[in-house]
């Protein structure tokens, strides 16, 4: 019995780190750029995620480029700020992609 015990712990203690993992801002400037290169839009918001996370200054730069890329605009994100010190920036993009979710439909 005691095992059996220990494996639901272990089976939950996994369960943990995956969904810490899969909200990583490094794993989800992954998944963006596999979204974006699918079609699939989403992949913005995924990048807008990550462009709010504090304290994660590669992975926004990261973020920040791919969106450059993708949506060919310059917005004036800059990784080295923090995310308060981008919050006009942030706006700018949040409005674009509120524009381009309509287009879409």
């Amino acid at each position: 019995m005691p095992s059996l015990t220990l494996a639901s712990n272990f089976t939950g203690i996994r369960v943990d780190l995956s969904s810490q993992i899969l909200n990583s801002p490094p794993l989800r400037v992954t998944i963006a750029r596999a979204q974006l290169a699918s079609g699939d839009k989403e992949g913005y918001g995924t990048l807008i995620d990550v462009l709010k996370a504090d304290g994660e200054d590669f992975a926004r730069k990261q973020a920040a480029d791919l969106l450059a890329t993708w949506s060919q605009r310059d917005f004036g994100y800059r990784a080295d700020l923090s995310v308060s010190e981008n919050a006009a920036a942030l706006r700018q993009i949040e409005e674009w992609w509120l524009q381009e979710k309509q287009k879409a439909r």
